[in-house]
């Protein structure tokens, strides 16, 4: 009796534990790949005495692109809808993002963006994916960095167009199926935009926390480990092919009278409407995989 309850158990496990690896080897592999892809390609085009730049990875940007584009489109049937209120080109905004657990997501629309409309944007990234060392080309070949106020304020007067998540690393792990916005009443994009005098738009993937979810229980003791570190270390499981559909929406327009703290809130109000008119709620990975794979 007690041998068929161990072999239970691993039975069990053994059919659990891939929805835990899953997102890692995801996440691993596909910026493996492409760092593969990028170190190969700087080692046969880079000239003695000739320095790395945005230009000189001109050429390698499409085919990983489009790598991370077929992926999207046939694990997860990607699309972008709302290219309406995407900036011009050349026209500087802010792009503002929902967090989901692993952001895979906000990847799939940065390459789907090039390869629309041939613009690259510029995003922003907790500080410790700069500590990556495999990332280094991937980085500067697609503009990702962990810029401060000042540089994002820089980035926005030359014309770019910026991807951040106020959310960061902490929405990542702390929002759950029911999307709740958890942005600490962080503002410092609030006081860019003002600065710059640049719409802000807000952008949410449909389904995207029924494609990846961490673990609920323990959320306290999670809470203490991440003010400790600073780290997202809640266990991850997931990459489920349900149908991913990131939505653009309507720019909210810095008003002359704004503060920061009234654009972070009319923002925030415009980033929850758009997850109420176009999530249903609370998020069902059931529902989210029939969406997928009915017409």
């Amino acid at each position: 009796m007690f041998g068929f309850l161990i072999d239970l158990v691993l039975v069990q496990v053994k059919g659990i534990l891939p929805l835990f690896i899953f997102p890692y080897v995801y996440s691993v592999f596909s910026l493996a790949f492409s760092a593969l892809f990028l170190h190969i390609y700087r080692s046969y085009r880079l000239k003695p005495g000739e320095e790395t730049n945005f230009e000189f990875w001109k050429e390698a940007r499409r085919p990983v692109a489009s790598g991370w584009d077929f992926f999207a489109r046939l694990w997860y049937g990607y699309e972008v809808v709302g290219w309406e209120n995407f900036p011009k080109t050349d026209e500087a905004a802010l792009l503002i993002c929902y967090h989901g657990a692993v952001p895979a997501d906000i990847n799939f629309m940065y390459f789907r963006t090039y390869l629309e409309t041939g613009r690259q944007l510029y995003a922003v990234t907790d500080k410790f994916t700069s500590k990556i060392p495999f990332l280094k080309s991937f980085r500067e070949c697609f503009l990702i960095t962990s810029a401060n106020q000042e540089e994002c304020l820089d980035i926005l007067n030359k014309g770019g167009a910026l991807v951040i998540c106020p959310g960061g690393t902490f929405e990542a792990q702390f929002s759950d199926e029911n999307y709740d916005i958890l942005w600490r009443n962080r503002m410092g994009f609030a006081k860019v935009a003002l600065k710059a005098n640049v719409k802000v738009i807000p952008i949410f993937t449909e389904n995207i926390r029924e494609a990846f979810r961490q673990l609920t229980v323990g959320k306290s003791f999670w809470l203490k480990i991440y003010e400790l570190t600073k780290l997202p270390m809640i266990p991850i499981y997931g990459g489920f092919p349900v149908k991913l559909r990131t939505h653009i929406g309507k720019p909210v327009i810095p008003n002359e009278n704004d503060t920061a703290e009234i654009l972070r809130d009319r923002v925030t109000e415009a980033m929850k409407t758009l997850i109420k008119e176009n999530q249903k709620l609370p998020g069902n990975i059931t529902s989210a995989l029939m969406q997928r794979f009915s017409k």
